[in-house]
Parts: C-alpha cells; sequence; structure tokens
C-alpha cells in the first residue's frame, strides 16, 4: 500500500499544481469498498464544487488486465484509476468508454457532471515507466514473436533467428539471456536434439500481447482512414490482396468466423497511396480503417487463412479490447492456434 500512496500523492499534487484543485484521499472504511478492490475515496475541489470518485490505485496497469478496473458497484461515486504509468493506447480505451484516470505524471482523464479535465503533456520520467529490459521493447517483442510463432527458430543458428526477426544479430544473445532470467527458458541438458524449449508460454503470449499494444503497435501506425463508398465495411474481405494483411476484428473473422467486423485493421508495406486507390479509401482522423505498417514479412499464401495477419498479433489486438465479442474471439484463436 505505501507503492500505491506514494503513486496517489504524486498525481494529485500534479494535479493540484496544474489546475489550482485542492485535492483530498481518505481511505475508505467501508467493507464493500474494499471487498471490491477500491483503495479509498479521492475529492477535488474548486471553490464551492467538490467531486467525489472511488480511488483503484494500481502501481502496474496493464492492458490485459484492464477489464477487471470496471467492476460492476452500486455507488453515486464514479471510478478514477490511479497508476504510475498508463501506455497510451490504453489511456485511449479509457477515455472511449469514459473510464476516468490519472497518472504520477499529472496526465489525466476526469469526466463526471460538472467536471472535465483532460491533460496529455504531461513528460513521463524514466522513474515512471514500468522497468522493463530490452525483452519487452521493440527489438525484443519481434524477437519474441519470431520464437512463439516458429519454435523451431529457438535452436537455429543467431543469423536465422536474427533474420527472421528483423532485428540486429548482436542483440540475440542478450535477449535469449533475458528469456532464461524471467523463467520463460529452459535448457534441456541434451547433447542432441534442442537444447532450448519454451516455458509458461500461456504467459510468454499474455505479457507480449501486452508490450505489443503499449511499445511496438503505436511505432506501426500509419494512419486512420474511411472507405468512399460506406458498402465496402460489408465487402471488404473483396479489396485485399497478397500485399495487405487483415488485423484486429478482420482477422478475427478470418480465423475464426465468429466476428463480423465494425473497426478494420490492415497492415500492409505498399505505399500509403497505392493502398489508398486499391482499397478506396480516404483520410479520416475519426474513420473506422486504421492502417498500420507490418513487422513480419507478408506470406503471399498464409496457412491461417487468406490474408490473415498473424494469429499471435490478432490475438493480442482482440484479448486487449474491451468489446466482450473480441475478447470471446481471442480466447477461440487462443484454443485453436495456441493450445
Amino acid at each position: 500500500m505505501n507503492n500505491d500512496l506514494q503513486i496517489l500523492n504524486e498525481g494529485i499534487q500534479k494535479l493540484a499544481k496544474l489546475t489550482g484543485m485542492g485535492t483530498a484521499f481518505k481511505t475508505t472504511g467501508d467493507p464493500a469498498h474494499q471487498d471490491a478492490g477500491y483503495d479509498g475515496i479521492l475529492y477535488l475541489k474548486s471553490g464551492a464544487y467538490e467531486a467525489q470518485f472511488l480511488a483503484d490505485i494500481r502501481y502496474e496497469l496493464r492492458q490485459s488486465k484492464v477489464f477487471t478496473v470496471a467492476k460492476p458497484f452500486k455507488t453515486d461515486r464514479p471510478l478514477l484509476i490511479v497508476a504510475r504509468y498508463i501506455p497510451k493506447p490504453l489511456k485511449l480505451e479509457f477515455r472511449e468508454n469514459g473510464i476516468n484516470y490519472l497518472e504520477a505524471s499529472g496526465n489525466c482523464f476526469i469526466h463526471t457532471e460538472g467536471l472535465y479535465i483532460l491533460i496529455n503533456d504531461q513528460q513521463v520520467t524514466e522513474t515512471r515507466v514500468p522497468a522493463q529490459g530490452k525483452l519487452w521493447r521493440s527489438s525484443g517483442l519481434k524477437f519474441l514473436f519470431s520464437i512463439i510463432t516458429e519454435p523451431g527458430l529457438l535452436n537455429a543458428p543467431y543469423r536465422a533467428i536474427a533474420d527472421h526477426a528483423q532485428i540486429a544479430l548482436g542483440t540475440i544473445g542478450g535477449l535469449l539471456d533475458e528469456l532464461k532470467q524471467e523463467q520463460f527458458l529452459k535448457e534441456t541438458g541434451q547433447t542432441t536434439g534442442p537444447k532450448y524449449l519454451l516455458e509458461g508460454q500461456e504467459r510468454l503470449i499474455q505479457r507480449w500481447s501486452d508490450y505489443f499494444m503499449a511499445n511496438l503497435r503505436p511505432k506501426l501506425t500509419e494512419g486512420r482512414f474511411s472507405f468512399i463508398d460506406s458498402s465496402a465495411n460489408k465487402y471488404w474481405k473483396n479489396k485485399g490482396d497478397h500485399n495487405i494483411q487483415w488485423g484486429g476484428e478482420n482477422g478475427g473473422h478470418l480465423l475464426t468466423g465468429f466476428l463480423h467486423p465494425e473497426r478494420h485493421t490492415l497492415y500492409s508495406d505498399l505505399p500509403k497511396t497505392e493502398i489508398m486507390r486499391k482499397l478506396l479509401l480516404k483520410p479520416d482522423p475519426d474513420g473506422n480503417v486504421e492502417l498500420l505498417k507490418p513487422f513480419w514479412r507478408l506470406d503471399p499464401n498464409p496457412e491461417r487463412g487468406p490474408n490473415s495477419a498473424p494469429p499471435l498479433v490478432v490475438y493480442a489486438e482482440l484479448s486487449t479490447n474491451f468489446d466482450s465479442r473480441n475478447r470471446e474471439t481471442a480466447k477461440r484463436i487462443k484454443a485453436d492456434y495456441f493450445e
């Protein structure tokens, strides 16, 4: 709890400095609050106006755990998530779903009757970012993607791993060491046959999903668009070719047949103008078509289905989404491809 209170104090002090509002926090004595996982009541005051929030303080908030913050609970006080650091994609999800949050840096989204605060420009210092080695940054995530999707690479020459992951050869040894330190890698001790085996693959896949969404995926974004002809929202499957692979809800539909996309996600290494011409897209910052650059080599004949992004990528995008249909589809992908 001491770490939690330190995070809270940093956040409310910075919020008070940025807004001039008065702040106070009281730990809750209500057993119902405690049983639901709330830490106390946060008071925000401006003049005669006062707002009260049930505070849920998180030392580290991962994308796959966000659904536990929106707990069903009968109260007239809105919920406020307080965390040391919140990944940018998760902040967007919170705002879209009306969930209040406050970072230790002072960045926040607070929207309730009579109050609206959105602060996005405060720098997140290194002490506030969860500690992580190279394994959970861009090059490490590409490395993990390769050995999860192609298990034989784990015991291949370093050059083969680096070539598949499209990362520097000199990073492979260190990444394997980190993988071992985090207890995802087991040495078999065999003189013949595989030297290494992956351990805790389910935990590894979920953690990869969290950090892919937070650290790698935002760097791949090329922009948002909408179809010039709105009927293409229903006939999107006719629009692709081997240079375009569908992720997100589209990939979930292609892999399971369960989901009918409302938002479209596509990966392509073609020039943006060519993609716009092929799919008849127009730039639209609020559009329901998201374009990203793939970090893997596009396969012209993917065994997983026509023009689907890799199941691991689609799983990550759907399992960390607030939409229950998407999470159900992610479970089906997990059962079909990873169990």
